[in-house]
């Protein structure tokens, strides 16, 4: 890739699995090594601020968990040349500013839809941005992250079956999920999530569950800034069931079919349960309006490249 050289080691705080994976996507096309904090001294030191609790902290900086992401001591980082850092969570853009803002590039990850205007974001500069929000005045890019689905490796879909993947999820969306089962008692739907009533996944047990079903029901009255389950959905070929009220304002509406890739709960569960069964996936093709929009390559040729090429020159 001519004119720049590009990242050989970027730091990225960790807050999101799914968004972490789709960021080492990105690292693998800049032909970067990609690390993470590890150890509680960074909580303790105040470098990472995501939670105020130990237990929290230790839940993302501890030896236990995410084994299989590669992890950096504070004291290691401190002495490394970062050539890029990727921030995703607003509590850490000021203590890694402060630490490494006159030594690298930092990038900030919105996956939310923050207001531009608030305080903590006047130091950023460059802004990877997968929601709707506008940010005015700074250099980003508006892109579809990469959900690292294996398009070979899919399964077929098992017939009748609905799963969800809301942590506590609320009593609204509960309502929802269970008023449509009552219009589809032979169908087997499944809550997952913390909180959930049929518990917590890993996220590659997400994943597979989602390949493998025949619907996504996801439902968030306050909606998502991206949305990771439903694009995962829909690059499974898995159609999501939603309220299109709560992504009408988001960056998934652009992947929003009515009865292809989505099907829409304020039409009533009687309909909604009708169009289910009517459903057959080899008529429809959800992942084919998913690459349209959203396709990894096209958008690191067109967006993505460009906007890295900016930010390492």
């Amino acid at each position: 890739m001519e004119g720049i050289v590009w990242a050989m080691k970027i730091l990225v705080d960790l807050h999101h699995e799914d968004l972490y994976e789709s960021l080492l996507s990105l690292a693998d096309r800049l032909d970067a090594e990609m690390l993470r904090p590890m150890g509680m001294e960074w909580y303790t030191s105040g470098h990472w601020q995501m939670h105020s609790d130990g237990p929290s902290a230790n839940q993302f900086l501890g030896p236990d968990t995410y084994k299989n992401y590669k992890g950096v001591s504070l004291a290691d980082a401190q002495s490394t040349r970062w050539d890029l850092i990727f921030v995703s969570h607003p509590n850490n853009i000021a203590p890694w500013h402060l630490a490494w803002g006159t030594k690298a590039p930092i990038v900030f990850q919105a996956g939310n839809n923050w207001h531009y205007m608030a305080p903590l974001f006047k130091r950023v500069k460059h802004i990877l941005n997968s929601t709707s929000t506008e940010w005015p005045g700074i250099n980003h890019v508006r892109y579809h992250p990469d959900p690292r689905v294996d398009f070979d490796s899919l399964p077929p879909k098992k017939p009748k079956t609905v799963v969800s993947f809301v942590h506590a999820p609320s009593d609204e969306a509960t309502t929802a999920f269970y008023g449509l089962h009552n219009h589809l008692l032979d169908w087997d739907f499944k809550m997952y999530g913390a909180n959930a009533p049929d518990g917590p996944l890993t996220q590659a047990e997400a994943a597979a569950k989602i390949a493998e079903s025949s619907f996504l029901f996801h439902y968030k009255p306050g909606g998502d800034g991206y949305g990771f389950n439903i694009h995962r959905a829909w690059a499974s070929n898995t159609p999501v069931i939603m309220d299109f009220n709560h992504y009408s304002d988001k960056i998934a509406q652009m992947c929003m079919v009515e009865g292809v890739s989505a099907f829409d709960l304020n039409v009533g569960y009687g309909r909604v349960a009708k169009q289910m069964e009517f459903y057959k996936p080899g008529n429809f093709d959800s992942r084919a309006i998913w690459e349209r929009v959203c396709n990894p390559e096209y958008e690191w040729d067109a967006r993505l490249k460009p906007f890295f090429e900016k930010v390492l020159n």
